[in-house]
């Protein structure tokens, strides 16, 4: 597998889903269910963990805004993986020297977000595959069941929730298969 889209997604303000995808298949490899108050960074960690525990081999990581943090970047350099968030630059000069100052030292976030400033975001996003291979699995499941659990007892939200993930993941397979 050569690429890995982690996007996350509130549900009904109780609680937060975040996935692992394979950017190829959109298949989802990975999944996190938290409360609202836990941290986007932990989860993060724990889809990479699980999807790397599972023997995926992984190339690329696409991810959304919210797991834009140096951590990420970091770790991510660290294990090899290429490591592409979707940036939140602005082209007001005082923003960008506070943006720069935050991620002083992180080398693969300041080289994507001279980028940015350089071509445009548009241009970025063709120049890092975002375009071709970012089809937000999330997209695909509020299309197929909407974006609302039923169930009010939290094991049976966590479960209506792992069968929603389940039957996309089949019905993607069959799709591959046409």
């Amino acid at each position: 597998m050569d690429g890995v889209s982690v996007e996350h997604e509130a549900c009904s303000r109780m609680v937060q889903t975040h996935v692992a995808v394979n950017a190829d298949t959109n298949e989802i490899l990975s999944y996190v269910i938290v409360e609202p108050y836990f941290g986007d960074s932990l989860a993060f960690d724990r889809l990479m963990d699980t999807v790397i525990g599972d023997g995926h081999k992984v190339g690329k990581v696409l991810a959304d805004a919210t797991y834009d943090d140096e951590g990420h970047w970091r770790s991510m350099q660290d294990k090899e993986i290429e490591f592409i968030a979707n940036i939140r630059v602005s082209v007001n000069p005082l923003k960008r020297i506070f943006c720069s100052w935050k991620y002083k030292g992180c080398a693969a976030r300041a080289k994507h977000v001279q980028r940015i400033l350089k071509v445009g975001r548009e241009q970025w996003i063709l120049d890092t595959d975002r375009d071709e291979r970012w089809n937000p699995p999330l997209s695909n499941l509020k299309r197929m069941f909407s974006d609302t659990v039923w169930a009010r007892a939290r094991n049976r939200v966590s479960n209506m929730i792992a069968w929603t993930i389940r039957v996309h993941n089949a019905y993607k397979s069959i799709r591959a298969s046409f």
